[in-house]
């Protein structure tokens, strides 16, 4: 495993334990992110998905930030 991959997978580490402790906003969709991190966090690195998951840290990412209040809701949601 490349330096950055471990880099990664240590991030994604500490995001799902930050989520954990994030009690006060334990709601579904915040489990199942969390969730969704600790699969990537076990199959990194995949060359191929490098992307997708980009992807899905930005989406997952602007979720969190609606439910802060520090970015205006979409109406998808």
């Amino acid at each position: 495993m490349k330096h950055n991959d471990q880099a990664v997978v240590d991030l994604m580490r500490k995001i799902a334990w930050l989520m954990e402790w994030s009690g006060d906003m334990a709601i579904a969709e915040l489990a199942d992110m969390q969730r969704e991190i600790c699969r990537w966090r076990r199959s990194w690195p995949i060359e191929q998905s490098r992307h997708t998951l980009a992807l899905r840290a930005f989406q997952m990412s602007n979720r969190v930030l609606e439910w802060s209040g520090l970015l205006k809701q979409t109406s998808s949601h």
